[in-house]
């Protein structure tokens, strides 16, 4: 996954989610089915950036990642240990189905994290991270706090992010 400029619309259905949407050289979604394929193979290290508009970067590290398959609703069923300076924002995910504005796997009973927090992710009820949400460019006015791109240990729901990375990698790596 990459943000960086809110080119690309990320409040999107299940089936974008699923194959994957924008463009390797700008922002994109690889793919919830690639990204299955890839992290059930082998283990995989999790590395996150991002980076706040005055260019400050954090990093997220997790020794271990793998998503569910499609039947599986695309859960977050690894997570390893975390590492870095931007504090872990993702491990309460851990468990959760992937959710979007057609497909509510949540746990609130009485609401659409999705559709709420403008975004896609494995919410819970809702989260503590949204690297999916709106691009909203800094600090956000109490009304979108959790509908931008968030890292709740790094800025907060009331501060929409630059600029995120997501990659994964073979484990092993020292």
């Amino acid at each position: 996954q990459r943000r960086q400029e809110g080119t690309i619309d990320f409040l999107r259905e299940w089936i974008d989610y699923k194959y994957g949407f924008g463009n390797l050289a700008g922002e994109f979604w690889l793919g919830n089915e690639k990204i299955h394929q890839l992290t059930n193979q082998l283990v995989n290290e999790l590395r996150i950036e991002m980076a706040d508009f005055r260019q400050e970067v954090a990093v997220a590290r997790y020794s271990a990642f793998a998503i569910g398959s499609e039947v599986e609703g695309y859960a977050l069923k690894l997570l390893g240990h975390y590492s870095g300076d931007a504090g872990d924002s993702l491990s309460y995910h851990v468990g959760q189905r992937w959710s979007t504005i057609d497909s509510d796997s949540d746990a609130w009973p009485d609401e659409n994290c999705a559709r709420n927090h403008k975004g896609a992710w494995w919410y819970r009820a809702c989260d503590t991270s949204n690297l999916n949400g709106q691009y909203l460019h800094g600090p956000v006015p109490p009304d979108h706090e959790y509908q931008g791109i968030y890292w709740y240990d790094y800025r907060g729901p009331q501060y929409s992010l630059w600029r995120t990375n997501i990659m994964i990698r073979r484990g092993g790596f020292v």
